[in-house]
Formats: structure tokens, sequence, C-alpha cells
């Protein structure tokens, strides 16, 4: 490892020959929804393309990168096929009608296999391009470095909890950039994120990395992730895991969202044993609302489940269809509402906003707000001052599943909250449809998700050494893929540098008494089918669990094949491919009992 100093890193020239997708001059459907007037999407024509600085060199540096890969650690983190023949495009945004110019952050997902856990993650790469005409990145400009972990693998980056990020400064560009973390960052089992963000402030769209189904990058199993800064700032370098709750990539030329997967890598190797896993620790508030109703079943897997911290909640009082008429509404307390395509609304600038609410900022400080339960529309949510001007201090519009949250320092005076909906047809609206949304102020919290810590006894007392995982606010439930027996749990509520009281501490009941299948096949399109059948055992009042969440939909039961089949998605809205990787453990209950099964890898 002496090629890789503390915070240093190596380049390669990119062993891969690389394209340049025509920069494509209006953002995708997804992004022209939250763009006024952005119009149609159009590319330029092939001749135009733009091509990457340095192209005959590239192409004359094949055997470079496994050059340098000899001096990293062993294990990478790949979710395409790329060889040294292979081609990387790059891809860049601006409106087509301002030209004003997007910058993203663009991240992959990698899951751990069982022969990696526990993971020690050392090296972060990607590409770095400028092109011909000497827009994208520079060498001496900055980008942020994010890693994020979902222990229990769900397969929705707003599980993932930040556990590293740091800024690191380009040297050259049209290389593959590799950076050694300040600290390696130690992962038991699951999901990891790495991400980069592009923190240049001048007028130049983003060039991104990404790897086509062509060109070995994948279709069937969207690995990546963006944010896009077309309803403002990617991200307050201060919090730089902000985006990871963006789920969708930039368009083609037909409008299509782009697939494939991003060029970035990873590099680690094995953890020695006792190696502290990395995140927890978090000061302990015994005021904060900790979980409730702790369980843990099954030995070997073991699914570990809470119920979340209770919160207060209000109703929505009609009518609130403009900053006049907006609904006052207190702190810290979960808003039940409706969206209502009939409603009037009010159209400031950003869209037409159905749902407004009130608030009173008495002293200069942080306010945060958030969609707690988008209902599964395409929800975006933005703050202006009570009396105007109408021009927002704060929001957040991502696309159809995005997590919708912001945190801004408003001075004291009387602010809204406005709601708006996009009848988006990945995610269609009804003329109705509940959601739930917080407004985060002085003496409260947001919740930002959980940590998991595992003991050989009871009364163990959680700290660094048996913390094993976190997973983000939307999850309450982790699979423990090998569990030692007499394994006890203990759970505890993040807010941000809080974590609340442990729960009581639980240890996996025997998973016992259920059917046993000779068969287990996924399908993984669409909203995916799990088929399970042959085998033996009472299939009375069956029912399936993924990581401890159900399905939207009862399965279908033949008792004289001793078949199940369960069609997605799940009770979240994730679908099988979400929910499931390849060789996931899957909970069978029974009016008799309880067994797990999983997909032969």
């Amino acid at each position: 490892m002496k090629s890789l100093r503390r915070a240093g890193r190596v380049h390669a020239l990119l062993a891969i020959v690389t394209l340049v997708v025509a920069s494509i001059a209006a953002p995708s459907s997804a992004l022209a929804a939250h763009v006024p007037n952005a119009g149609t999407p159009r590319v330029n024509s092939a001749s135009q393309a733009q091509r990457v600085k340095g192209f005959d060199k590239l192409q004359a540096a094949k055997h470079q990168l496994s050059k340098v890969r000899g001096t990293l650690p062993p294990i990478e983190l790949n979710v395409d096929s790329t060889t040294e023949d292979a081609t990387i495009s790059a891809t860049s945004y601006v409106n087509n009608q301002t030209q004003a110019p997007f910058k993203f952050a663009w991240a992959n997902r990698f899951t751990l296999t069982s022969a990696q856990a526990p993971f020690s993650l050392q090296v972060v790469g990607s590409a770095f391009f400028t092109f011909m005409d000497g827009t994208g990145f520079e060498n001496g400009e900055q980008v942020g470095i994010i890693v994020g972990v979902d222990a229990a693998s769900t397969g929705n980056p707003a599980n993932a909890v930040v556990v590293s990020q740091s800024t690191a400064t380009l040297d050259t560009t049209n290389v593959i950039e590799l950076f050694q973390l300040q600290e390696p960052v130690v992962v038991s089992q699951g999901d990891i994120y790495i991400g980069f963000v592009d923190l240049t402030t001048d007028v130049e769209p983003t060039p991104i990395p990404i790897v086509l189904p062509e060109d070995g990058g994948t279709a069937s199993d969207p690995r990546s992730f963006v944010k896009d800064s077309s309803s403002g700032p990617i991200a307050d370098p201060a919090n730089l895991g902000t985006y990871f709750a963006s789920t969708n990539l930039p368009a083609n030329a037909a409008g299509d969202p782009l697939q494939g997967n991003f060029f970035i890598r990873g590099f680690g190797d094995t953890a020695a044993a006792g190696t502290p896993v990395t995140g927890g620790g978090q000061t302990t508030n015994s005021d904060l609302q900790g979980v409730e109703n702790v369980t843990a079943v099954g030995s070997g897997p073991t699914t570990v489940s809470w119920d979340a911290p209770p919160s207060p909640s209000t109703d929505e009082v009609e009518p609130n269809n403009s900053a006049a008429t907006a609904q006052a509404v207190p702190f810290n307390t979960i808003i039940n509402a409706n969206i209502k395509f009939s409603d009037s609304g009010t159209d400031v600038g950003d869209g037409l906003a159905q749902d407004w609410f009130a608030f009173t900022v008495t002293t200069a400080g942080p306010i945060s707000a958030e969609i707690v339960d988008d209902g599964g529309v395409d929800l975006d949510i933005y703050c202006y001052k009570k009396a105007g001007p109408f021009t927002s201090v704060a929001s957040s519009a991502g696309d159809c599943g995005a997590k919708e949250a912001f945190t801004a320092t408003l001075q004291p005076g009387d602010y809204v909250l406005a709601v708006l909906a996009f009848d988006n047809p990945g995610c269609p609206a009804t003329s109705n449809t509940p959601y739930s949304a917080r407004i985060i102020g002085p003496g409260g919290a947001l919740l930002t998700g959980y940590n998991i810590y595992a003991g050989n006894n009871p009364d163990f007392a959680p700290d660094a050494s048996n913390f094993f995982g976190t997973i983000g606010p939307n999850a309450t439930a982790l699979v423990v893929t090998e569990s030692a027996p007499g394994t006890y749990y203990r759970v505890t509520a993040v807010y941000g540098d809080e974590q609340s009281s442990p729960s009581d501490a639980v240890s996996g009941s025997p998973c016992e008494g259920g059917p046993t299948f000779g068969s287990v096949k996924i399908k993984r399109g669409g909203a995916g089918t799990i088929s399970l059948s042959g085998g033996e055992g009472d299939l009375t009042g069956v029912t399936l669990t993924i990581n401890g969440v159900g399905f939207t939909k009862a399965p279908k039961v033949k008792a004289s094949k001793h078949s199940v089949k369960q069609k997605g998605p799940l009770a979240n809205g994730q679908t099988v491919t979400q929910a499931c990787p390849v060789g996931c453990t899957i909970t069978v209950m029974t009016d008799a009992g309880c067994s797990t099964v999983q997909e032969p890898q």
C-alpha cells in the first residue's frame, strides 16, 4: 500500500475506450417536472457530440488500470462487467431554455456477499472527465466523497446511513482517480453506497461517467442513484449524504430513464476479527423517544424487528390552499393530510401547491421539514415567508420515490410550508392521496435511523465494541445473516448525533414449526414474484416477509401441490428486486410456526 497514502490517490489513464454521449440539452422528463418551462428534452446530434480531451491517449492506455490495481486491496466492489475493451460513456445536462448547467452527485450501491463480510473499505474511485471544449472537471477542483451503509440491504437509498464523508482535490482529469479514505469503513453485512459530489461552482455541467447496458452496465438490477441541482444546490458539503434518497438516473435522447451504472469502484479487504464496525456511538439522550416491541426470531439467520418511536400527530384542516389560509401546525408533529387535485391550490412560481402549513420561528436557528410518507405520489416541498415575497428559502424537489427533506437556518418570522404533487407516470397521483409531513423545530429532532448492537448476555451495554450495524428511518427490521447462538440484540433510535436509550435485550427465538420447500424461484421483472413449491408442512395462514416487511397482497396457495406464489410489491413499496438481492432470506410464517428459505446462489 506504499503507493496509497492517507487521503492520497492513484491515477490510471482510463484503461477503457471512452465515448462521450451527446450532452443532453434539457433535463429528463423526471427533471423537467421540477424546472419551470423546461420544454421537451432534445439531444445534440452525434456529429455535435463533445469528445473527451485526450481521447487518443485514453485509447492507448488500456492496461494502466490493471497495473495500478496490483497495489490495491484485493476485493473490488463492481456492479458492472466492464472489461479493458469496454466503453465508459459520459453525459452532461443543461436546461434547454436557460442553458443553465446541472450539477450532479452520483453513487452506486454494492451488496456484500457472505464471503466478503465483515468488509473493510479502504479506497474509492471514479472517472472525472474534461470535454474537448474545456468544460467539465479541471485540475484543482474539489469533489465530495461519501460512503453510506444499509446493513439490512433494503435496496432503498433512503436507508443508507452516512458513515464517512470528506472532500478531495482532483490532481488531473480523464483518468480513473482513486482516493484512500481517511479511515477504513468496516461493514458487518449489507449494502455499501459509494458516491461522489460535484462541488464546483463554475457555470459548467457535471460530466457523469456511466456504463450503459450494451457496454456491461446492469439494466435489470439498477444500482445507481443521483441528485441534480434543478431545485437548488446538490448538497451542503457539511451533509453530503442528503442525496442518497434520489433514485432516478438521467434520461436518454428519447426521454426515457438512462439505464446502466455509474463508473464507481471500491477496494477493500475482509476485516480482521474483532475490528469495530464503523458507526454507532452517538451520545445517548434518555429524553429521546426510543423504539418499542423489539423481537428476534430465528437462529442462524435472525430477524430483529421493532416498532418505530411514536410521534404526536395532527390532522389537516381545510381550506389550506394558500399562504393566507395556511393551517398553523406545531413543530415536531406528524401532519396527516391529503393531496386533492380538486383543490384550486396556489402557484407562486414553483408549481401548483395544494396544501399550505404555517409555523413561526422565534429564534434564528435550523429548521427541518420532511415528507414522512408520500403515499406513493411524487411530492415536493417549498418553504416561503408567509407574507412573501414567494421566493423559496428552502426546498426539496426530488423525483418519484425520493425522500423529500430539507434543513435551513431561518431567521425569526412567520413561514409556510407548501406541498405540491406532480402527476408523474412513475407514481401517478389519485384525486385524493393521503400523505404525512413533519416540520422539525426547536426542542425536536429528526429521526435519521436505527443502531443495532449485539452482545453475549442480556445485560450488555451498547458501545463501539458491540455495534453491529445501522439502517435508515424507513426500515424497522434487520435480518442478521449469521447470528451466533445465544446472541442478544439491543436497538436505539438515532436522531442526528444523538441516540435514544437502548431497548431491552432480545435473543433469537427458534424459527421452527413452519413448512419446508424443495424449490425457491424468484422473478425480478416489474414488481417481482416469489414461487415456493415442493417440501411439506401446513400452509394454513401462510405469509411471506423480507427484512420483516410483508407484501401488499396475500399469496396464492395451492395446498395440493404444496406451492406458494407471492407477487410484489412489498408493503413499503419496494419491488422483490429491491428488497431481495440474490441469496436473501425469506421468512415464512404460518399458523403452525415459522421457517426461512433462501434463493439458491
